[in-house]
């Protein structure tokens, strides 16, 4: 999982997952883990940070794993930054 954070010309800060059609050729699965990821940012208040705008790119092996391992990657990928 990848995480692009780029500052915002905005006082509040956006959140974007970008699931590729290379990631998984049915749209069910992608728009699964992008839900996953977005209800995780939501419960961890990752919006509170001001002036940022955070885009996340998940690998394609994520889609089949169950959404406490996807929560486990997210957390680890925010601990490093």
């Amino acid at each position: 999982m990848v995480a692009r954070i780029f500052p915002s010309p905005f006082p509040y800060s956006r959140f974007g997952v970008v699931v590729s059609r290379s990631a998984g050729a049915q749209s069910v699965g992608r728009n699964r883990l992008r839900r996953v990821v977005y209800e995780w940012v939501r419960t961890n208040n990752l919006f509170q940070k001001p002036g940022m705008d955070i885009v996340i790119i998940p690998r394609s092996t994520l889609l089949t794993e169950p959404a406490s391992a996807i929560f486990k990657e997210l957390k680890e990928l925010f601990r490093l930054m």
